[in-house]
């Protein structure tokens, strides 16, 4: 691309891209500075750098550009019989080497070998027509006719500085879930053909138990992959991801041999594309389990709470969310006492408000996060995560105090109190939530037989 911008790219290139990308091979894609302050600092109209980004302005360090200059003379001068040469220069190239700009065109003509050379500069950098100018900053490119050499050279990637690897880490780690599969693979292979530059590329998802073509670079079909995958090259890179058993397969072929520092990045790439696809199967699991509950009843009419199906169903995912975590749980099992008395002396009616004035109490006590069910007539049972036997103690206490001022505060012919007991969930040593709430029955019914008067409970 030669030549001022347009009006049309302005807008784009100020509101989608206004600092760009790096890339693997040391360069960065960013557009050019609408100006050069005295210090030598590169300005930009309408863009920022965003808080905690790295590395995203090119600081174009006279050397760093001068090496460049040498590297891509010595890639075009690989052609049989040179004839000429012609070399391309941005306009923010010169203005950024100031004096040393002449000192390129010597590193150039040398490295050329006293090649026939025609110079120009561009206003723009040289891009394909008709796209937006997202390109690489400061380029000099170095066009040789000749014939086509048999031996292909590569730009080492290894001369990408420190500061690259910043921004590209920085690149890997905003990789995230859009909300759609299609979506992210998108994403996905975008990034990768731009941090990587890859030849080709494809992920092969496991599905229903059969891998599926799900993205791809330079591929159709996957048993196209799969043929690579029988025999790979030393420029080609393969992730198994996922379950070790039935793996999805992430492939990768560079332009060439790859280097230990290039083997580490694919590899932190594989992995968060890995983590983002994990939290996206929790997302849809969760959705899955939302759409379940939905087709279920699962409250209580009578309280609002949770009935024992319900509990049993969260119970069960509570627990494993807290097994991988390792987090402490438990069930904590609660008896309204004397509710046969009430019904037998009052009514069943009183018996259903003395019910849910017990219920309203322990809604207060617990946090929203805790499971909270009403299993039977007058039990109930409490699922709590991260919670151990010094909060326990203290939980009761605040739910007897609760219980203690509702008897004070309304006057019946009968007083509310309750028997407790508490199963504990050990990561290490996980039960299953209906072992847990047998336990915690049982340690119920002995606190019912050691309780003479008033509320006590020692948790174990």
């Amino acid at each position: 691309r030669v030549g001022e911008f347009s009006r049309e790219d302005l807008p784009r290139v100020g509101t989608l891209y206004p600092l760009g990308f790096p890339s693997i091979f040391g360069d960065f894609l960013i557009r050019d500075p609408a100006y050069c302050a005295p210090n030598g600092a590169m300005g930009f109209v309408g863009a920022s750098i965003p808080e905690g980004a790295v590395g995203y302005l090119m600081r174009g360090e006279k050397e760093s550009l001068l090496a460049a200059a040498a590297r891509v003379s010595q890639k075009a001068i690989c052609v049989g019989n040179p004839l000429f040469a012609l070399v391309f220069d941005c306009v923010s190239r010169a203005l950024v080497l100031g004096e040393a700009f002449e000192e390129e065109l010597r590193i150039v003509d040398d490295t050329l070998g006293g090649l026939p050379c025609l110079g120009f500069l561009s206003a723009g950098e040289i891009q394909p027509y008709g796209r937006a100018p997202l390109f690489r900053n400061k380029t000099v490119v170095v066009a040789v006719a000749g014939e086509r050499g048999t031996e292909q050279c590569f730009l080492p990637v290894c001369d990408a500085s420190s500061e690259v690897e910043l921004a590209i880490l920085h690149e890997i780690s905003t990789l995230s879930f859009p909300g759609s599969y299609q979506e992210f693979f998108r994403g996905m292979v975008e990034r990768a053909v731009r941090l990587f530059r890859v030849q080709r590329m494809a992920f092969l998802w496991r599905r229903d138990e059969e891998l599926q073509l799900a993205a791809s670079w330079g591929f159709s079909d996957p048993a196209e992959v799969q043929k690579e995958m029988e025999s790979p090259k030393e420029h080609q890179r393969i992730f198994l991801l996922g379950e070790q058993e039935a793996p999805s397969v992430l492939f990768f072929e560079a332009p060439y041999p790859l280097r230990r520092r290039e083997h580490r990045l694919y590899a932190l790439f594989a992995r968060k594309v890995e983590d983002v696809l994990r939290f996206a199967r929790h997302l849809e699991e969760q959705k899955q389990r939302l759409r379940e509950l939905e087709h279920l009843s699962l409250t209580d009419e009578l309280t609002g709470v949770y009935n024992r199906r319900g509990f049993l169903v969260l119970a069960e995912h509570a627990l494993l969310a807290a097994q991988r975590e390792g987090k402490e749980a438990g069930v904590l099992f609660l008896d309204l006492d004397n509710l046969k008395w009430i019904n037998d002396q009052f009514g069943h009616e009183e018996g259903d408000r003395a019910i849910r004035e017990f219920s309203r109490i322990i809604q207060k006590v617990f946090r929203k996060s805790d499971i909270i069910a009403r299993i039977g007539g007058d039990e109930f049972a409490v699922l709590l995560s991260g919670v151990k036997n010094a909060d326990l103690e203290r939980i009761l206490r605040r739910l007897t105090q609760l219980v203690e001022e509702w008897n004070s505060k309304n006057q019946r012919s009968y007083r509310l109190s309750f028997s407790a007991g508490w199963a504990p969930f050990l990561p290490s040593q996980p039960r299953k939530i209906r072992e847990l709430l047998s336990f915690a029955d049982a340690r119920m019914y002995d606190e019912k037989r050691r309780k003479k008067g008033g509320n006590s409970f020692t948790p174990s």
